[in-house]
């Protein structure tokens, strides 16, 4: 029985861990690390990468799993941005919202 995790050392070590699905790349940023990856998909079929849609980053600071993921990168950085500058707040729905109005401020496409 193989055992998922977010843990970032256990999934470098072996993307097939990594509980949200597929691991396509693993990005690191400075203090962020992005884990691209297709969600919830089949372990065993074969991944598209020219469709873009399909993917989503998971956000780790410093090294550590913030418990959010965002459906691009450009997302994923805002969003990775606002909660490592709102840390001590410890409202991550907060952040989210903050990110959201950012991306939108950028003209970064927002999901939702």
């Amino acid at each position: 029985m193989r055992h998922h995790t977010t843990d970032l050392n256990l999934v470098r070590d072996n993307p097939q861990r990594f509980t949200w699905g597929n691991v396509i790349s693993i990005m690191d940023v400075g203090r962020y690390t992005f884990i691209n990856f297709e969600p919830n998909c089949d372990r065993q079929e074969a991944v598209d990468v020219s469709d873009e849609t399909r993917f989503a980053f998971h956000i780790y600071i410093d090294g550590k799993d913030s418990s959010h993921s965002a459906g691009s990168l450009d997302q994923a950085l805002v969003l990775a941005i606002s909660l490592r500058n709102n840390a001590s707040t410890k409202h991550s729905q907060a952040s989210a919202a903050i990110a959201v109005a950012a991306c939108r401020a950028l003209n970064v496409p927002v999901e939702g």
